[in-house]
């Protein structure tokens, strides 16, 4: 995968413009290639902001060269993964976040060609669970036209009991 980045967490912007291509047949395949295999690393905070800007894919479009709305959960899942490994969330065969909400609201289409700004912003951090809310917008130059809304939660599970575990501090 190739990336630019600069990374800055804990209230700040993260910006990342990352190829979707060697991801797309399975979403955690960027994880499994760069697992961080700790908890007492760092995390996401509330407030955190992780901006990823995606070319759209002449594919993912409808017949009327809109982008499928199934596909609007997937530049969220990409955004969200990406953000998880570059927050440093722990990631092992034992314990791994899980979706268990996730919902959009679409306010424009989106058509081919387009590049699309994924932006997650941490929300809320309970004892295991990680609330994010997501905008998709089309990049039209240094302007941004918002074109989807999102809500997202995730539950940290230890897969070895099947039960939710703490979110690291």
């Amino acid at each position: 995968m190739m990336f630019d980045r600069s990374i800055v967490l804990h209230g700040c912007r993260t910006f990342c413009s990352a190829s979707l291509a060697k991801s797309r047949s399975n979403p955690f395949a960027f994880l499994a290639e760069n697992p961080v295999a700790t908890l007492d690393g760092p995390t996401l905070a509330v407030g955190d902001i992780f901006d990823m800007d995606v070319p759209m894919r002449w594919a993912d479009a409808d017949p009327l060269n809109h982008l499928n709305n199934a596909n609007y959960f997937r530049y969220m899942e990409e955004g969200r993964i990406r953000m998880f490994f570059e927050g440093g969330v722990a990631q092992s065969e034992r314990i791994n976040p899980v979706v268990v909400h996730c919902s959009c609201d679409f306010k424009k289409p989106i058509t081919y060609p387009a590049t699309i700004r994924v932006s997650h912003r941490v929300v809320n951090i309970g004892r295991s669970s990680m609330e994010h809310a997501v905008d998709l917008s089309v990049v039209r130059g240094d302007q941004l036209e918002l074109c989807a809304q999102g809500k997202s939660v995730m539950v940290l599970m230890d897969f070895e009991t099947g039960e939710s575990h703490p979110w690291p501090p």
